[in-house]
């Protein structure tokens, strides 16, 4: 057995459990979180100079607010040779239309 998991937006769930379903999976578990989309540097002028921060940071300081996401994690155990179908089914159920 092999555990994957995977962090999607909630409105994906419905797709995600449907792709697992038909491939035979029952049983998984989804946790609710909050994060960003990704890490990026922002610049603040501090005593007329620009600098680079990293919004974690001024965060944790309680200085600016940090707008989070809304994202769930599901976590599921496969056979190991469907581990690579479950995937693929899961990236599938999450694809936002672009192709790679």
């Amino acid at each position: 057995m092999k555990k994957i998991e995977c962090i999607i937006l909630p409105l994906k769930l419905a797709a995600v459990k449907k792709a697992l379903r038909n491939m035979g999976v029952r049983n998984m578990r989804v946790s609710h979180g909050f994060g960003r989309g990704s890490a990026h540097i922002e610049l603040y002028r501090v005593n007329g100079y620009p600098i680079e921060v990293d919004p974690r940071l001024l965060y944790r300081l309680n200085r600016y607010p940090m707008e989070t996401d809304s994202k769930l994690k599901i976590e599921i155990s496969v056979e190991e040779e469907n581990v690579n179908t479950a995937v693929e089914a899961i990236k599938q159920a999450v694809a936002a239309g672009e192709t790679a």
